[in-house]
């Protein structure tokens, strides 16, 4: 045998060694507590998605998984925490349009590549922005918001959880496109801006709908259209931005799971089929649903695609707009 035919005869041999390692692995995965890393407070939307899909998780997998709520900085402390963890498995994070597009573009030094050290598991659910005003403030559609706007450029206020979080960019994407000019309000986080949107304080806001459904379902909050190319289920009489006469407003929120990149490929395709089966399971799509969010599954591939999109064209918003984080 030529040096070159034990060379290749060696390559082979040790990539099929490393094939047998991470199925033997994977096989005896999970054999301790996981822990999910959420990089937002405990009582808000994101927690409440992670907690959902960590109990389900936890009856499929036979540990706990448990979760581990790392607030701060734009979310960018708990990911980097997550993003500098062991690719062992025995790490995910709760991830999102924030942590993974958002955030490392409105921070010099966010602590993470949001793009090159995480490997993607699978997509949880997306959430459409409902532009949402007091309930009894005179504006009953989005064509007299944007006729007050136009009447009197600057003078009604909207409502954000901070300058650059995506309630802030939400609304400059509807400045763009209804072509108005309106005058930002931020908060520190969304549930102050919230409470004085409810005391008519500001005059809109454009939240998620996880946040926003339930103060328009009690009649709190009046919702004028919704993000996306359909209806909520819970909201059937809020139109979409385009039946509203604003065409092309897209955007969304979205919750994912990473784990750190270099985790073994047959880890993480066990983690994508327990997700999968937990977002499909009827109890868990019909909790998603009543809070707004749209259960959605896929594989490991599609999701890094994905963040590379939506990295690229917040990216790219965030930068037209000369935004950084406070």
């Amino acid at each position: 045998m030529t040096s070159v035919s034990k060379l290749i005869a060696a390559t082979v041999c040790s990539v099929a060694a490393l094939g047998a390692a991470s199925h033997a692995l994977a096989q005896q995965y999970p054999n301790k507590p996981v822990r999910m890393i959420v990089p937002f407070p405990p009582g808000g939307g994101n927690d409440a998605i992670g907690r959902l899909v960590a109990q389900k998780m936890a009856e499929g997998l036979g540990q706990p998984v448990i979760v581990d709520n790392r607030p701060g900085a734009g979310t960018t402390l708990g990911t980097s925490v997550a993003a500098k963890s062991p690719a062992d498995g025995y790490t995910l994070l709760l991830s999102s349009v924030t942590s993974h597009a958002l955030a490392p573009h409105l921070y010099e030094k966010p602590g993470y590549n949001a793009l090159k050290d995480f490997t993607g598991v699978s997509m949880l659910a997306t959430t459409p922005y409902i532009l949402t005003t007091g309930a009894s403030q005179p504006y009953k559609s989005v064509q007299e918001i944007i006729a007050a706007a136009k009447a009197k450029p600057g003078t009604l206020t909207f409502a954000s959880g901070g300058i650059g979080s995506n309630t802030h960019l939400s609304g400059a994407i509807f400045e763009e496109l209804s072509g108005t000019q309106l005058m930002h309000i931020p908060y520190k986080g969304s549930a102050p801006a919230i409470t004085d949107l409810l005391g008519n304080v500001v005059t809109m806001m454009f939240d998620t709908a996880t946040a926003a459904t339930p103060q328009v379902v009690s009649g709190k909050l009046r919702g004028l259209a919704v993000t996306g190319s359909k209806r909520l289920p819970d909201l059937p009489n809020v139109p979409t931005f385009a039946e509203a006469g604003v065409k092309n407003f897209n955007a969304s929120s979205w919750y994912s799971i990473h784990v750190p990149a270099g985790t073994p490929p047959a880890i993480v395709a066990r983690l994508n089929a327990e997700v999968v089966r937990v977002v499909n399971l009827p109890e868990v799509r019909t909790r998603l649903l009543a809070i707004g969010a749209e259960p959605v599954t896929g594989t490991p591939e599609q999701l890094d695609a994905f963040v590379n999109t939506e990295f690229t064209q917040w990216g790219a918003l965030i930068k037209k707009l000369g935004v950084k984080a406070e």
